[in-house]
């Protein structure tokens, strides 16, 4: 029996661990590329996070020095006595290598090389040279050396090697384990040996000299990937955790050394430290503050344990069997400030999400719930203030209702229901609003200040009162909105939960009283659970559906509340992003000069100008007679239509088109139209419309339409926009609008070009009908241009979807055309195809389509894979290949594959990019990433749980607060998901790494017949302006950075065991999966080519779970030349089962 103490958690995959005796540390290694310096109270500090694909680290004995080894061969050095330096390159000439060793008596690095042909290396830090110090040793894993550089210990499948250095002999130590693993001397004698088996229940075995194995204990829960000491204990880092195993005797029964956190929130994550838990089986409940506890995760010396949402302060009780212990005092922490992290959001029992198309407000319009709160230590907001907002949304002048009525040709309803008085929320106006920005404390070094309970400090004058942040001038860095959305809405959804369920409203208007305090206000959000837990709240409220939501004050405009309700409508064109972008503006901070469009949109210069949507967003909304909205990229000018298009090409074409300005009707005359959209490709086009002042007539919106100078009769004219597709945030495509003349209407004579088309559009009459104005526009393309690419062609990967997939992404597992999903329309295999095989060779294809009408030539397409997964997009791409295909036709498509080795151990997401060409019409579509995973949960009793890392990673060069949501999919009853934080603060272009967890806390029979279901994560950014376009300062929202999705099922664990034999180039492979039945589909693989392991056939099982097969063995050494003349070994996967979770067999040798 053992006590484990947990020093680390919530890492990624680890690959190295050592212990330094000079500064009482241990220094963890990670495969995301991060080394880490661990106190064994828990202390971090960073050391590097640019090793990426790291495999191991070693310690020179003075403790100065740590040299990392990556993946791809390289060598590092890191100084720790400057922990600011960067890693100096020491060698690139390992190879495939696994664990490392300092050797003192060589002032030498000792590595041992995977693969069947690899050996035991020596690297010279001061030159870099490599020389070889053994034979093959054939798949080596693990490494000891002895100090004096004689002897070394090499573990491998199924055997340790002992390898005598100076005298070349190379002999069995023992051969008494399953799974080869990482090694370490038990002390300073070298007379001992631990090794680490990273399957088998994370087996901890002594090896004596004599070759004697005695099993010390399990560590399952941590999945080994590295082993060590820390003076008379053993450290293991693992998949996400670092432990300290203490080995001293301990007294029998059950016993609780440590707690972490003590202090939290509900929904948080406790790791409980101890011995004598018992195995998985043994019935353990754990309450905390009196409320239930859900156990995660269960080992004889630990427990991980998730607590209820609704969690006090209180006891930790644990019962294991019969014994009853007191574990200490759990205290709740203080609601998290502005600068903290957020507290976590726990989705229990979830019913299923809606289905795209449903997440927002539909474009049809609905009732919207406005819902009145205001802080406890405002008085009551004025008399007549409820009558005002009820006016704004309802009225029959201007108002949401009127707006949104005219503005559709009533095909839009949007009716605010308001509450009937002010419900008090729990906490102060600071607690939700800020004027200005406060100011972080920090101490003399410039780092932040944190109090007893982790919360960020804030300045304070000689009053206590806070203190302002400040802009380099000098000025007071304002905010101007609600930095608590979460707690704002969550609190004002409990408070108004009985009316909200009676009204099952299409959106949620969070209306807060702030005494007048200007507020821009919040769009584009959507929940279904609404959840906040800290100190003193308790909030978990799930609605019926996924509900768009809002947050303004009591004095905003009618515009204000347009604008926000139309982030919150559905844009089926960008559905990753769920709703119209404030796409009107041309910098994430409004540049005046590049916001020329503001006025002509009400996505942009709401309040000064409430103008019309311009004509890209109302071919979106769906609001216009369009006859041909089903094929908006081909040209239509027939039919019943108000929307014309017209396509560009490179033949000589002129045409006058009438368009009509949007009055009380909409026009029905064939061959006029209210737009006229000018198709140049898929992602670029101008719109070309008539615009209006109101006049008499009733109608709300353009009543400033900007007119420019001169007399204007009819108060109107003709506008062009020009819309480009682009991303932002490194990875959301979206529109941009501009204007493509001055900042007001075109008359008769006006005209716009784009020369490198030799497009003219020209106002040939202003003046057709005075009302509604009707004018006469001339559309020319002459084609008097020489044969220059400039323009005309587009290359374009179909960006990814609301589930973080992308049809021009796939896998292709076994190299042969033949995938586990069907085939779409257009031959491209749904979903990701097939799922990957770890340490196999898989096909990785993209597809890229030329849109335009010349051909793109010497196309460069550059492979990417990062990992973990996560949200954002912050340039840590790892680059796979870069292929170059020579020629793509206009109007055609190239698929272009690499091959992709995934590492075992890592989810991993998929990037694509063309590289933009001179001429290029837009490089804001070359590129699609794939952000989807697949995880087994395997079966106990509870199921065990899931837990995987996803980094947050930050696209912006600043400091920023990036918001998580998530989402559960699928017949998910039964399971439960949890976040750790519903914000966190990810530094400028640097990652933040998180936990989720996915439990199944009931038998593993209740969900085997499920279908999966998807949990997704969602980033966004703050979107916040500090200038204003024509006078007035823009409601903000929450931009998206992308997401993942992990689709989970729980399955049944079970086992998977060959035969194999060989004769005249033939192999026959059998054997058997239990539990057994039919149809199980399994993959028989060669393993440790040093290109990776190679899927040569798949069969699926009989009735009583055995298959058998065959394979040409010459035709796939013809397919995989690098496997000539290696010794071949086969083992049975199981990796894509319906009912049974990832198994991997015996490793059998063929003889050719």
């Amino acid at each position: 029996m053992v006590v484990g103490l947990t020093i680390a958690d919530g890492l990624t995959p680890t690959s190295g661990c050592r212990y330094n005796p000079i500064d009482d540390r241990v220094y963890v290694a990670e495969i995301s590329g991060r080394v880490t310096s661990l106190g064994l109270n828990r202390s971090v500090q960073a050391v590097t996070r640019d090793l990426r694909g790291a495999v191991d680290l070693a310690i020179t004995s003075d403790g100065l020095t740590a040299f990392v080894a990556i993946r791809d061969g390289r060598l590092y050095l890191l100084d720790l006595s400057s922990p600011d330096s960067a890693p100096q390159l020491v060698s690139k000439d390992l190879g495939g290598v696994a664990q490392i060793a300092w050797i003192q008596a060589r002032s030498a690095v000792w590595a041992v090389q995977t693969g069947s042909e690899g050996c035991l290396i020596e690297i010279a830090p001061a030159t870099g040279d490599v020389s070889r110090l053994s034979g093959a040793l054939n798949n080596g894993v693990g490494l000891a050396a002895r100090a004096d550089g004689s002897l070394a210990f090499v573990s491998r499948p199924n055997e340790i090697l002992a390898v005598d250095v100076s005298a070349g002999p190379i002999s069995s130590l023992t051969n008494s384990f399953e799974s080869p693993g990482r090694l370490t001397w038990t002390d300073d004698s070298e007379t001992a040996l631990l090794h680490a088996e990273p399957s088998t229940g994370g087996r901890v075995e002594q090896i004596d000299s004599a070759g004697v194995t005695t099993v010390l204990f399990d560590a399952g829960d941590v999945q080994p990937a590295s082993i060590g000491m820390v003076r008379d204990q053993v450290v293991i880092s693992g998949l996400r955790e670092v432990i300290v195993y203490d080995l001293s005797p301990v007294p029998p029964g059950p016993v609780v050394t440590n707690v972490s956190p003590l202090l939290g929130h509900g929904g948080d994550v406790l790791v409980l430290s101890g011995s004598g838990f018992g195995v998985w089986a043994t019935p353990v409940t754990v309450e905390v503050g009196g409320t239930p506890a859900t156990v995660l995760e269960h080992s004889d010396h630990r427990l991980r344990v998730l607590t209820h949402p609704d969690t006090r302060d209180g006891s930790l009780i644990v019962e294991v069997g019969p014994d009853v212990l007191d574990a200490g005092k759990f205290t709740l922490n203080a609601s998290p400030g502005y600068f903290d992290d957020g507290p976590p959001l726990v989705l229990a029992d979830i019913a299923p999400t809606p289905a795209l198309g449903e997440q927002g407000l539909p474009k049809s319009g609905g009732a919207v719930f406005v819902a009145l709160v205001t802080p406890s230590d405002l008085s009551s907001p004025l008399t007549g203030a409820r009558t005002t907002i009820d006016d704004r949304w309802n009225g029959t002048g201007g108002s949401v209702a009127t707006y949104y009525d005219q503005a559709s040709y009533s095909k839009s309803a949007v009716s605010g229901a308001v509450t009937a008085g002010w419900k008090t929320l729990s906490g102060n106006l600071l607690d939700y609003h800020w004027t200005s920005e406060l100011k972080q404390k920090v101490d003399a070094s410039g780092n932040p200040v944190y109090d007893a309970n982790g919360h960020a400090e804030f300045e304070t004058d000689a009053s206590g009162n806070p203190v302002a942040q400040t802009n380099p001038d000098g000025t007071i860095k304002m905010y101007n909105n609600f930095w608590n959305n979460p707690r704002l809405v969550a609190e004002a959804v409990q408070l108004y939960k009985t009316e909200i369920a009676a009204a099952q409203p299409d959106m949620i208007a969070v209306t807060c009283y702030t005494g007048g305090k200007f507020t821009r206000g919040w769009g584009n959000m959507s929940a279904k659970t609404f959840a906040f837990s800290a100190a003193g709240l308790s909030i978990n409220e799930t609605l019926s559906k996924d509900t768009p939501y809002m947050t303004v004050n009591e004095d905003a405009d009618w515009g204000r509340l347009a604008h926000e309700t139309g982030h919150n409508i559905i844009d089926p064109k960008f559905v990753a992003g769920a709703h119209l972008g404030e796409d009107i503006y041309g910098s994430d901070l409004i540049d005046p000069a590049e916001a020329t469009a503001a006025a002509f949109d009400i996505m942009g210069s709401h309040d000064a100008f409430h103008p019309l949507f311009s004509g890209s967003n109302m071919e979106n909304l769906g609001w216009l007679t369009d006859a041909h909205a089903a094929k908006p990229n081909d040209e239509n000018l027939g039919g019943q239509t108000n929307i014309g298009r017209v396509k560009w090409d490179r033949n000589p074409r002129a045409l006058e088109v009438e368009l009509e300005a949007h009055g009380t009707t909409e026009n029905t005359v064939q061959g006029r139209y209210h737009v006229l959209k000018i198709i140049i490709t898929p992602s670029l086009a101008y719109y070309v419309e008539v615009r209006q002042r109101p006049g008499t007539t009733g109608l709300v919106f353009d009543p400033n339409l900007p007119l420019g100078s001169g007399a204007n009769p009819n108060q109107g004219g003709v506008i062009v926009t020009r819309v480009l597709l682009d991303s932002v945030n490194n990875n959301q495509q979206t529109r941009f609008i501009t204007l493509a003349h001055a900042s007001n209407v075109l008359r008769t004579g006006g005209v716009v070009v784009d020369p490198l088309r030799d497009l003219k559009i020209t106002v040939v009459n202003d003046n057709v009908q005075a009302w509604p104005l009707i004018c006469r526009v001339k559309i020319e393309w002459a084609q008097n241009i020489p044969n220059d690419p400039n323009g005309k062609f587009d290359l374009r990967i179909q960006p990814w979807d609301d589930s973080y997939q992308t049809p021009d992404v796939w896998i292709d597992r076994k190299q042969d055309g033949v995938y586990d999903q069907p085939l779409d329309a257009e031959g491209r295999p749904q979903g990701s195809g097939d799922k990957p095989l770890v340490k196999a060779k898989n096909d990785f294809y993209c597809r890229i389509h030329n849109d335009g009408t010349d051909a793109a030539a010497n196309v460069l397409v550059t492979f990417y894979s990062v990992t973990p997964p996560g949200v954002g997009d912050n340039g840590s791409w790892t680059p796979i290949k870069t292929a170059t295909v020579n020629s793509i036709a206009s109007g055609s498509f190239f698929d272009a594959t690499t091959v992709w080795v995934p590492q075992i151990g890592e989810h991993t997401c998929l990037k694509v990019a063309a590289t933009h060409q001179l001429g290029e019409i837009t490089g804001g579509n070359n590129q699609a990433q794939e952000n989807i995973s697949e995880f087994d949960l395997s079966a106990g009793s509870p199921v065990h749980p899931l837990t995987f890392p996803v980094a947050v990673r930050n696209p912006s060069a600043n400091r920023q607060r990036i918001h998580l949501r998530t989402r559960v999919t699928g017949r998910s009853k039964g399971y439960l998901a949890q976040i750790p934080h519903q914000w966190v603060w990810v530094d400028g272009h640097d990652e933040r790494v998180i936990e989720v967890i996915v439990a199944a806390p009931n038998d593993v029979g209740r969900y085997v017949e499920q279908p999966a279901i998807d949990v997704q994560i969602d980033g966004f950014l703050e979107r916040r302006y500090t200038e204003t376009a024509d006078g007035i300062e823009p409601g903000e929202f929450l931009s998206p950075i992308g997401g993942l999705t992990a689709r989970c099922k729980a399955k049944f664990t079970g086992s998977v065991r060959i035969w194999a034999e060989s004769g005249e180039g033939t192999v026959a492979v059998g054997g058997d999966v239990s539990p057994g039945g039919s149809g199980t589909p399994v993959l028989i693989v060669i393993t440790g080519g040093p290109e990776g392991d190679v899927v040569v056939d798949e069969t699926v099982t009989g009735p009583s779970g055995a298959f058998d097969t065959q394979f040409d063995l010459r035709a796939v050494i013809d397919r995989n030349p690098e496997l000539d003349g290696r010794a071949i070994d086969v083992v049975a996967v199981v990796d894509h089962a319906e009912f049974v979770a990832g198994l991997r067999s015996n490793s059998l040798r063929i003889r050719p």
